[in-house]
């Protein structure tokens, strides 16, 4: 009886062991996630086609020119021009206003920038970096775009 009582106490000692050491999905350290939201002021007409998007880039990647990076996007409608971005990394972003020509199939031509967070210095836009950093959790940012400048190109701007 008593090497019975010895063997269930040890397999009972082993498993509380095991399955308090034992890490799982949740104790996975992640980094901290914060939201980046606001409201897009827009001039001009809607665009009849394609979508108005508020893209977040990595400041990283545009510096470094390569465009094809987005980290997310939000779609804005002529109803609704708020935004929201979740579980944003501690990081530096810009913040950029485009149109999808939704008929154009080429992912290297089909959006258009029309507005951005920041200020135009001809010939090209200042983009100003939203920032995030371990001490904030909710970073609002309002910024404008104008839809009469969408164009062709790459940077649609206004002739000044």
């Amino acid at each position: 009886m008593k090497p019975i009582v010895k063997l269930m106490t040890l397999s009972l000692v082993s498993f509380i062991v095991f399955s308090c050491d034992s890490p799982t999905d949740t104790d996975q350290e992640t980094g901290p996630s914060f939201q980046i939201t606001g409201t897009v002021a827009l001039a001009g007409n809607w665009p009849e086609t394609g979508q108005v998007l508020v893209n977040l880039f990595s400041k990283e990647d545009i510096d470094a020119n390569t465009w094809s990076n987005v980290r997310d996007f939000e779609a804005l409608t002529s109803d609704d021009l708020d935004y929201t971005f979740e579980d944003v990394s501690v990081g530096d972003y810009y913040l950029i206003l485009s149109w999808y020509d939704t008929s154009n199939t080429d992912p290297a031509t089909n959006q258009h920038i029309f507005g951005w967070h920041g200020t135009y210095q001809p010939p090209y836009p200042i983009f100003t970096t939203v920032s995030m950093t371990e001490e904030d959790n909710l970073i609002y940012v309002n910024f404008l775009g104008d839809m009469e400048v969408i164009c062709d190109g790459l940077f649609c701007v206004p002739e000044l």
